[in-house]
């Protein structure tokens, strides 16, 4: 009896240790006086119109890093959500701690010079979006995965109902018509089926809204093979929404951007401005082209 008991402790133990959505929650300690937009930043953005590639998501790798070909499906749906009480001054981030607006974007809220030059085509976004920019969405937190944003449990009580995910409740308080996810790091298990199933769940949730969602590529490689990099761009591409090829920005920075002086896939300081820069790019592509 009692070696029946200890192999089922052990069976019970496997289980919850192989879970594909156990969270391992990770702390940044963000510097608030890194610089956002110093000459580092600078870097070639492949025009999507001027490049042949495969869209199979296969070749992801190769797609552009700005989302293009906005479909007229994602516009009408767009618009429709507008009509139907989305913000259309407001986008949403659902991401881990590397989506804190402390290091990603918040900056544009306050600190941009209209007469920078790098700035020059990107301030009707700017002044569009502004306070999007620098606010903490609910569904931005440590350690979060595709999963943990589904979950009341990782809601915060503070400013979501008790029966509200994450997700609920960011589209109840701040009516978004573009989200942004950018999710995979912490996806502990590197189990990438699973991964896309979550995904596919955010996706429909965000367009059954009327919003459009931004998917994104990460810089990491933690689970082998960019096998999270690729099932989400095969989402991208089941669901026809754009994809910002963000992991293409960062291939001619030390360690491709990749902190290696601690684990966890944190992008360094330099990989932190072109998230930052690159992601208000991609804002700046998708909106425009919903807005024609």
């Amino acid at each position: 009896m009692q070696k029946k008991l200890i192999l089922v402790f052990f069976i019970l133990l496997f289980i919850v240790t192989n879970r594909s959505d156990v969270y391992e929650t990770r702390v940044v300690h963000a510097d608030s006086d890194v610089s956002l937009l110093d000459s580092s930043d600078s870097f070639d953005i492949v025009n999507a119109s001027d490049q042949n590639y495969s869209k199979s998501p296969k070749y992801w790798s190769e797609w552009p890093i700005l989302p293009s070909n906005i479909s007229e499906q994602m516009k009408e749906l767009y618009w429709r959500g507008i009509q139907q009480g989305n913000d259309p001054h407001a986008f949403s981030v659902v991401g881990d701690c590397q989506s804190n607006p402390q290091i990603f974007m918040g900056k544009f809220d306050s600190e941009v010079d209209p007469l920078d030059e790098k700035f020059r085509n990107l301030m009707d976004t700017i002044e569009n979006f502004h306070g999007s920019f620098n606010r903490m969405s609910v569904t931005v937190r440590d350690g979060q995965s595709v999963a943990s944003v589904l979950s009341p449990e990782w809601a915060d009580p503070e400013r979501c109902d008790a029966d509200e995910s994450p997700i609920v409740c960011e589209f109840r308080l701040h009516k978004p018509s573009i989200v942004f996810i950018n999710l995979g790091t912490n996806w502990n298990s590197g189990n990438e089926s699973a991964h896309a199933d979550y995904l596919r769940e955010i996706i429909r949730f965000v367009l059954d809204h009327g919003a459009v969602p931004i998917l994104s590529s990460k810089g990491d490689n933690q689970e082998g093979g960019h096998r999270i990099n690729r099932a989400t761009a095969e989402v991208a591409e089941e669901f026809g929404v754009p994809f910002w090829n963000f992991w293409r920005t960062l291939h001619d920075l030390p360690g491709k951007g990749i902190d290696d002086t601690r684990p966890g896939g944190y992008l360094t300081a330099e990989g932190w401005n072109r998230h930052s820069y690159s992601g208000l790019q991609a804002l700046d592509a998708v909106w425009k082209a919903l807005s024609k």
